[in-house]
C-alpha cells in the first residue's frame, strides 16, 4: 500500500506495511514517465523478498516476511493505518539479511551438578561473510570455539548463550536452557534419577530431610498433602483466600491444598460433602491420574489401555494419562495393567510430572 493515495488499502490489522507507490518514475515508450498506484507498491515488496532470498536461499517465507516487517521505517503518518506503522526499507532489510545467524545447541540439557555440557555452534552462518568467533557464556562460566565444553554448577535453569562474530565484525546470539538438579545421595541408583533431577531443577522439590535436604526418599509414598505441594509448584497456581477444607488447618500444605482446590484439581476426600481433604492419606495411582488429568485438562480418548481399571472411577483419567504418554503401566514390559489402587512413590511421581511437562 502507498500513502496518501485514496485507492490504497489500509488497516491496523489487515495491512502489514506501506511501500512507495506515488509518482514512481518508470520507463515508457519514448522515454520516462511518472505514475502512481498499488501496482507499483506491491513489486517493491516482492522485489525486496526476492533480493533477500538471493542472499539467504534457505530462508523460509516466515523468515523473509519477518526481515521485511522488522526493518520498516516507522512514520507518524502511518500510525494506526498499517500494523507495523512503517514503510518498506529495502536497504535495511537486505542489511539484516546479511547479518550472521547464531545457532546454539548442547547436550545434555538435563542432569545434576556439576554438569559438563558439550556445545555446538555448527549450524551458525553468515551470508555477509564467514563466522570467525564463537563465544559461549552461562553465568560466570565461559568457553570459546565452534564446539566446546562448559561446566555448569548452579541448580535451576541455566541459560547458555552463544555469540558469533563474522568477518565484517557483525554479531548474533542464540541460547538454550540447561536444567540442573541436586544429585541426592539416595537417588543415584534409581531409575527415576533424571526425573528427580528435573524436579529439583524446576524447584518442585528440595528433598525429604530438611534442612539438609541431601535425600529425596524415592521409594517413600506420596501423601495427598505432598501431592498438592508438587502440583502447586509445578503449575505455579495462584493464591486463594478461600479455606476449602476443615481437616488441613494444621498441615504445612494447607496453602498448596487450597490452591489446588481453587483450580478445580481436587474436590475433597469425603464425597458428596467434600469438606475434608485427608492431607495425610497416601495417594493411589488412580487418584494421581485424576489429579494430573484435571491439572493438564487432558482430552478424552476412546482407547482402553489397561485390563485392571475397568471398575475404577478413575478409568477415564487413567486412559487420558496413557494417551498423553504420561504413563505406560505398572507391569513392564507387557504394561497391560495400571495398578490403580497401588500407592504412588516419590520416584514415580517425579516421572509422571516430568513426562507431563514434556
Amino acid at each position: 500500500a502507498a500513502f496518501p493515495l485514496g485507492s490504497s488499502s489500509f488497516g491496523p490489522t489487515s495491512v502489514d506495511l506501506a511501500a512507495p507507490g506515488a509518482e514512481i518514475m518508470m520507463a515508457d515508450i519514448g522515454g520516462w514517465s511518472e505514475s502512481s498506484g498499488t501496482s507499483f507498491a506491491t513489486p517493491m515488496v516482492s522485489g525486496t523478498a526476492a533480493l533477500i532470498r538471493t542472499l539467504r536461499p534457505d530462508a523460509d517465507p516466515t523468515s523473509v516476511r519477518s526481515l521485511i516487517l522488522e526493518t520498516v521505517d516507522v512514520l507518524p503518518s502511518l500510525a494506526g493505518k498499517v500494523s507495523t506503522g512503517g514503510r518498506l526499507n529495502a536497504g535495511a532489510a537486505l542489511t539484516a539479511a546479511l547479518a550472521p545467524i547464531a545457532v546454539a545447541s548442547g547436550t545434555p540439557t538435563l542432569g545434576w551438578r556439576p554438569l559438563s555440557v558439550n556445545l555446538s555452534g555448527e549450524g551458525s552462518s553468515s551470508p555477509g561473510g564467514s563466522i570467525v568467533a564463537w563465544d559461549w557464556s552461562s553465568g560466570t562460566a565461559s568457553a570459546s570455539g565452534e564446539t566446546a565444553t562448559i561446566a555448569l554448577n548452579t541448580v535451576g535453569t541455566n541459560t547458555v548463550t552463544l555469540t558469533v562474530t563474522d568477518t565484517p565484525g557483525a554479531t548474533a546470539t542464540d541460547s538454550f536452557a540447561v536444567l540442573i538438579g541436586e544429585d541426592f545421595t539416595d537417588t543415584r541408583t534409581s531409575i527415576f534419577r533424571l526425573d528427580i533431577a528435573w524436579m529439583s531443577a524446576k524447584g518442585i522439590t528440595k528433598g525429604c530431610n530438611p534442612p539438609t535436604n541431601t535425600r529425596y526418599c524415592p521409594d517413600n509414598t506420596v501423601t495427598r498433602g505432598q501431592m498438592a505441594a508438587f502440583l502447586n509448584r509445578a503449575l505455579s497456581l495462584p493464591p486463594t483466600s478461600i479455606d476449602f477444607f476443615i481437616d488441613d488447618n494444621d498441615s504445612i500444605f494447607e496453602d498448596d491444598i487450597n490452591r489446588v482446590a481453587a483450580a478445580g484439581i481436587t474436590k475433597g476426600c469425603n464425597p458428596p460433602v467434600n469438606d475434608r481433604y485427608c492431607p495425610d492419606n497416601t495417594t493411589t495411582r488412580g487418584q494421581m491420574a485424576a489429579f494430573l488429568s484435571r491439572s493438564l485438562d487432558l482430552p478424552p480418548t476412546p482407547t482402553d489401555f489397561f485390563i485392571d481399571d475397568d471398575g475404577s472411577i478413575f478409568e477415564g483419567d487413567i486412559n487420558r494419562l496413557a494417551a498423553a504418554g504420561i504413563t505406560k503401566g505398572c507391569n513392564p514390559p507387557i504394561n497391560d495393567m495400571y495398578c490403580p489402587d497401588s500407592t504412588v512413590t516419590r520416584g514415580q511421581m517425579a516421572a509422571f510430572l516430568h513426562r507431563a511437562d514434556t
